[in-house]
């Protein structure tokens, strides 16, 4: 493949297979002398070293595969464990760069991340860098950047590669109660804030560090992939992570840690399944829920469906995932009521029914008709040794006989004051023969009458003791 054309010039015929760098190089030997009549005798003057290098690119096709790499930037949290030093972060950034891709002299740029969403695509870059400008990660959300390098004559190569948020070290003595970590994203695509609770004294570490990690699962490191074990009534979800203690071989746990994930009305909508945070098993190989990593008096676990806001306490540091669990919703609806028995319609029940009740009839007719023949006569006053008002009042007595009236005159009588029957009354009749008391008794009666008329009103606390009288 070598051909001298000429003391001074040659040709070489070269094949490659494909795109890369080709360095031509030739030197001559000690025994050449240029022009001048000077050796290339460089072991004796290094100076006299002759040669020269030629650079040719060959492009067999698109331009060759280079590497890609991320940095990201986000605001300082206060119970970060040593943060990035450097100015002031207001705003998350994802920052870009690519290197080794022979031949490429443009490329393009996009993100995609969950179902379909996707960053605008960057077109016609020249550098080897770029910065997305309010890019803000999720934990847990693997995040696909796409690379397309193209070279002079438009052959392409695309190159993608996962973004992973960098992992988050957090400082958990519990002087940071309510540690508020990085945002996730739920299965409808909006984003979840989890938040994790820690008291004080809740580990026994075996470094003083007392740093908790919290970072992303990496599927090409070789984590568990939570989707492989879905079934009718579990499904996996994009919230996926780790919970570590850096430089610690033993940890145990003397309260455990609560997470709270608020998923929001809009992050939680299917009535029929709720989340339910799983942690892989690794010896047995199997997803276990979180809550009962706890002891039963630490156990903790409830999901909120009005506000959407899922809590669980966890006992163990290893990797986790949220999956849809079914659990379809407790029935507001009464059962329906049993049928009613068909009504009896035989004649025989309404004859026995009739029998039934003229025998109920005639046992009440005979109990009442022996009842009042044997009632007893009600007693009267006397029985009890109580007078009644008609002989315990002289005004209410009832005139019974000619004998009964005049002891009411006399009464009366006796009661008039400056009446000549009050002394006659009071002193008993003394001296009189009874027949003498009594003519002068019908005497003075009669005289009371001719003295009051029958229809004159009587005063106040009068007697009536008007009546018939005959000798």
């Amino acid at each position: 493949n070598l051909t001298v054309l000429s003391p001074t010039s040659f040709r070489m015929l070269i094949s490659p297979v494909e795109t890369g760098i080709l360095i031509i190089s030739i030197n001559g030997t000690k025994q050449s002398i240029d022009l001048a009549g000077n050796t290339n005798d460089f072991r004796a003057n290094t100076a006299s070293r002759t040669g020269a290098s030629k650079v040719v690119v060959y492009s067999g096709g698109p331009p060759l595969q280079g590497s890609v790499g991320f940095q990201y930037k986000s605001p300082a949290v206060p119970y970060q464990y040593q943060p990035t030093l450097g100015p002031m972060i207001v705003s998350p950034s994802l920052i870009v760069s690519w290197r080794g891709f022979i031949t490429a002299t443009h490329y393009d740029l996009w993100v995609t991340w969950g179902q379909n969403l996707t960053s605008p695509v960057l077109q016609n870059l020249t550098s080897g860098t770029y910065e997305l400008g309010g890019f803000e990660a999720y934990l847990g959300l693997e995040y696909m950047v796409h690379l397309v390098a193209r070279n002079f004559w438009g052959q392409e190569l695309l190159l993608t590669k996962v973004f992973l948020h960098p992992r988050l070290d957090v400082v958990a003595d519990g002087t940071q109660k309510a540690l508020s970590l990085p945002k996730m994203m739920s299965q409808l695509e909006t984003p979840v804030a989890l938040v994790a609770f820690i008291v004080p004294k809740s580990f026994l570490f075996m470094n003083p560090l007392q740093v908790l990690s919290f970072r992303s699962i990496d599927r090409q490191a070789g984590d568990s992939e939570p989707c492989n074990f879905n079934t009718q009534q579990l499904r996996c979800t994009f919230m996926n992570f780790h919970i570590e203690a850096p430089a610690t071989k033993f940890l145990v746990f003397r309260e455990p840690i609560r997470l709270q994930f608020t998923f929001g009305l809009q992050g939680w909508q299917d009535m029929y399944f709720r989340p339910e945070l799983r942690y892989w098993e690794v010896f047995h190989e199997e997803w276990r829920a979180a809550s009962e990593s706890c002891p039963s008096d630490k156990k903790f676990e409830r999901w909120n469906d009005l506000h959407g806001i899922y809590t669980v306490s966890v006992c163990h540091l290893t990797q986790f995932g949220m999956f849809e669990f079914y659990s379809p919703p407790v029935p507001t609806t009464t059962t329906a009521p049993t049928e009613r028995p068909e009504s009896a319609d035989s004649p025989m029940f309404f004859v026995g029914f009739a029998g039934i009740v003229a025998c109920i009839l005639f046992c009440c007719a005979v109990i009442y008709l022996c009842k009042r023949g044997t009632s007893a006569r009600k007693p009267a006053f006397e029985e009890f040794g109580i007078r009644p008002t008609t002989e315990r009042f002289p005004s209410r007595r009832q005139v019974v006989g000619k004998q009964r009236q005049k002891e009411d005159s006399r009464e009366l009588l006796a009661a008039l004051p400056g009446s000549p029957m009050s002394s006659w009354v009071h002193l008993g009749g003394d001296g009189l023969s009874p027949r003498d008391s009594e003519e002068g008794l019908e005497v003075m009666l009669a005289a009371l009458e001719d003295a009051v008329p029958v229809d004159s009103p009587r005063p106040p606390g009068s007697v009536d003791v008007s009546g018939s009288h005959s000798d």
